[in-house]
Parts: C-alpha cells; structure tokens; sequence
C-alpha cells in the first residue's frame, strides 16, 4: 500500500528484456534510509514492484508482460527519471490517498496548461473507468496522488500545485505523446457537413503540429451567418463533406517547429484566412481579394482540436485578452 506521496525520485538504469518482460533497475533515492530487501514493495512511477536484488542504491525489479501492459514503463528508456515510494508501514501517516499500485491503463496526455502558480493537466478518461474517475475523487498518475479538477466526454483534469511539479515527474509530462499511469492516444471530435442540412460528429486522430503550425484546443465556437447559409444550402467554396465552423479561440497545446510566438498553454483567437502575399490583388494592398484565401482557408472550428497553420500563425492569430 502507498499514499501518493513522492519523497524520493530515480533513474532508470537498465531494462533487460527477458522472455517478453524485463529486468528492470533503478537507481533510488532513500535506500539508507528505507533499508529495501528482497520481496520488498516499492512504486515506481506508480506501479507496485517486488525488489528482487539491491546493490547500494540500485535496485533491481522483475516486470513481467502483464505490468508492461498497463503501464508505461515499456516506454522508459536508461536515464529516465522516475517517482520512487517505499511502501506504507502501518504508523506512517496517511497525507495523500491509499494507492494501491496496481495500474489501470497507461493513457495519453491530452494538455498541460498554466493555471496560477501551477498547470492544469487534462487526461484521457477510458470508458471502462469512467464510473470510477469523478469529480472531486481522486487517482493516482505516474504514482502522484491527485484531485481530480473536472470530468467530461472521455477525459478528465487534474490540477498540479508547484510542490508536486518540483518534487515529481509530473512535469515533464508533455502532451501528444506522453504517456501516464493512470486512466490513451487522443482522438479529437470534429463536427462535418456532410451535405446541406445534415451534420455529423466524427472522430479523427489527434496530429502533432507541422512546421510553423500550432494545435489548439478549442474553448469557444461561434455561429454567423455564412454559417448558416452554408448549412442550409451548401457554399460553392466548400464543396461536402467539409469541416465545418471558422470562428473560434481556445488554448494553445502543442506548437511546431520553428514557432516562437506562442507556447502550450497561451489562450489565442484567430482569423481563418491568411492573404498569400504574392498574387495581384496582395500585391495592389487588397489583401481581401487574395486569390487564395478561400481555396487555403480553415475549416473545423466545432472541433475539440484543430491544426492551425502557419500562413494564418503568423499572421492573423493573437493573443487573446483575459477581459
């Protein structure tokens, strides 16, 4: 039994793959302290391991393919750092929630944004543990005991104080590819007109940025009237199924390469159009009229993410005010 509670960090030193599972070690802090021996208990990054050798402060694990296959620890690599707990003893006092170390799932994380002194960590919610992940209640990720902040369709918050980020892995964390234990790779929601008068809600893989590009989670959404009329009969520019809506602001959650204007967690608003710059109506300042606004326009606004590109990042996506 843990608590959730990080004292202690340390290093992966080797994973030594043996018949589908590995020998796993890891270099500990706390080992003059905790004294572990054989048969053991400790949790790292989240996952209950039994100490099979100890030499000074490097303690070995087997892992066997059943943890692999809940955890994230197949992802580690020598030199990775990790959440180190020794297991409970019966005086110990209880500060964070009983953990019991035996992982759910590895799951993806979504965004990490900044929220106060700390971040704001969104995860995905498997359907399989949607009844158990509550608002208020409480998991365990890389072994961190946390609060759960919020809840909705297939995820779920967390908030991060500024201890936990200093004295965990929590931090390093970073969304589109990471992985935590706990309650998967995210699939964004988009909204498509399929044809005039009808739309549908389908999901797509969520992609990582190109250059220049930014991913942005969308957090509002509006209606005008080009809308509209492009729903009741169709638009001669957007020729169905399209991706639907153009107006929207949200939060920043992956940038691309090459990008120095804006960093995960930036709250931006955009325009969904972005003049070449070379054609003859730019070239006469009428940038309005650019021959190739409508053909490379943005489309997808009623979406969870969306891709915004690089002509548009730099040129028509701000800053958005918090007032």
């Amino acid at each position: 039994m843990f608590s959730g509670l990080i004292a202690y960090r340390g290093k992966i030193v080797a994973l030594d793959e043996d018949r589908g599972g590995v020998f796993l070690r890891v270099k500990c802090e706390g080992v003059a302290a905790e004294h572990p021996a054989p048969k053991d208990s400790i949790a790292i990054d989240g996952a209950c391991l039994t100490v099979t050798r100890v030499d000074g402060d490097v303690v070995t694990f087997d892992v066997v393919p059943e943890t692999l296959a809940r955890t994230s620890l197949r992802d580690r690599r020598p030199g990775d750092p990790a959440n180190v707990e020794y297991a409970l003893r019966a005086q110990d006092r209880l500060g964070g929630h009983l953990v019991y170390g035996h992982v759910d799932v590895a799951s993806g994380v979504l965004s990490v944004l900044n929220e106060g002194q700390g971040k704001r960590m969104r995860v995905e919610r498997p359907s399989a543990l949607a009844s158990a992940i509550v608002e208020k209640g409480f998991v365990a990720i890389d072994g961190v005991s946390l609060t759960v902040a919020a809840v909705g369709e297939g995820w779920f918050e967390v908030a991060l104080i500024p201890e936990t980020l200093a004295r965990t892995t929590v931090c390093a964390l970073r969304a589109g590819g990471d992985r935590g234990d706990a309650p998967v790779t995210e699939r964004s929601r988009v909204a498509v007109l399929v044809e005039p008068g009808r739309i549908e809600l389908r999901e797509e893989p969520a992609r990582d940025p190109g250059p220049g590009a930014l991913v942005v989670r969308v957090r509002a959404a509006l209606t005008d009237g080009t809308d509209l009329k492009t729903y009741r009969r169709g638009h001669p520019q957007m020729p169905t199924p399209t991706r639907f809506g153009h107006e929207f602001s949200g939060d920043v959650v992956a940038v691309g390469d090459g990008v120095t204007k804006f960093a995960p967690g930036d709250a931006v608003m955009c325009v969904h159009t972005a003049p070449c710059g070379a054609c003859f109506w730019c070239a006469q300042h009428q940038e309005e009229l650019c021959e190739r606004l409508m053909p490379t326009m943005l489309l997808g606004a009623y979406a969870d993410l969306i891709e915004v590109p690089r002509a548009i990042v730099e040129q028509n996506c701000f800053p958005k005010p918090e007032h």
